[in-house]
């Protein structure tokens, strides 16, 4: 069985949120300094938790091996901008698109769409 050095494999992803909860804090603070409405009500992040990541791999049917974790996983790390006003998602997704140092790759929209479980 391989040894998983958690520290080494979860601090990129630590740095990614951090970048983008830096991100999401700056421009905020940008509509907040024009005189602007900002879409942003607050924002957080975490880190999933090992024994949650191997939870996870094994509800799967994966194996415990980082390759499994970085190829399998695409929430070890999460950021969660919470919005007052569902159009207020609109206006941000906005803002976010004209970021020149920022790629959305995928969008899923439980706004109109919500997951089974009520969440949107």
């Amino acid at each position: 069985m391989e040894i998983i050095n958690w520290k080494e494999l979860l601090y990129p992803y630590e740095q990614a949120m951090e970048e983008l909860l830096l991100k999401f804090n700056n421009l905020d603070k940008e509509c907040r300094h024009l005189g602007i409405y900002s879409p942003i009500d607050s924002v957080s992040g975490r880190l999933k938790k090992p024994a949650s990541i191997r939870n996870k791999l094994e509800r799967f049917g994966r194996k415990m091996h980082v390759e499994e974790i970085e190829g399998f996983l695409h929430d070890v790390a999460g950021v969660r901008v919470i919005c007052s006003y569902k159009n207020d998602v609109k206006r941000l997704m906005g803002l976010l698109r004209r970021q020149d140092d920022l790629e959305i790759v995928q969008v899923k929209n439980y706004i109109e769409n919500p997951k089974k479980n009520g969440y949107r």
